[in-house]
């Protein structure tokens, strides 16, 4: 007869996962289904998206760049997320009126310009009028070539801007009167 004496002991051991991604109070307020459902178009669902896809850049912004930080239950959260996806689908770095994003030479100032000079071509004289810059803190009722009444955008006037890209069919969440982008590369 053999006698075998065992003896365990307990040792807690915490350990971070690594496996999973560390959800932010904004990402888990209810932002990426609200827009998942209201504003996604074509059976779009987040996890069947590219990275860099415009529709994941503009709620990478929308949940950790915005500084306006709207809320799932904001009327406005949906309008905003569109003009940011209009922004990422048309490389408004490259836009020749209101989308530089950054203060030259300086990376970490990443969406820190928030205004910009025009030159109206309407009129017989032309002036500079002031525009926000899209993608930055003000509000996009405010942003270039942005029409609201009563802070709902109707109006999206963007011509000649060097807009380079395809127009998302979310765009038509939006309930526009006016949708001019002449003379841009669009397809």
């Amino acid at each position: 007869i053999v006698a075998v004496s065992v003896v365990f002991t307990t040792k807690e051991v915490v350990e971070e996962d690594k496996t999973l991604p560390q959800i932010s109070e904004r990402e888990s307020s209810g932002i990426k289904p609200y827009i998942q459902s209201n504003v996604l178009q074509r059976n779009a669902t987040w996890g069947h998206m590219a990275k860099d896809d415009p529709k994941q850049l503009a709620l990478n912004w929308i949940l950790n760049k915005d500084k306006m930080q709207l809320e799932s239950l904001d009327e406005r959260l949906s309008q905003r997320y569109i003009c940011a996806l209009l922004a990422f689908s048309f490389d408004s770095p490259a836009w020749n009126f209101c989308g530089n994003l950054t203060i030259p030479g300086n990376a970490e100032e990443e969406y820190a310009v928030s205004s910009c000079l025009v030159t109206d071509q309407s009129g017989l004289e032309k002036q500079k009028k002031e525009h926000s810059v899209w993608l930055s803190n003000t509000d996009e009722c405010d942003w270039y070539g942005v029409t609201c009444v009563d802070d709902a955008i109707i109006g999206l006037e963007l011509n000649d801007n060097n807009l380079i890209g395809e127009i998302p069919p979310e765009i038509g969440k939006l309930n526009l009167t006016l949708l001019s982008l002449k003379d841009n590369c669009i397809f």
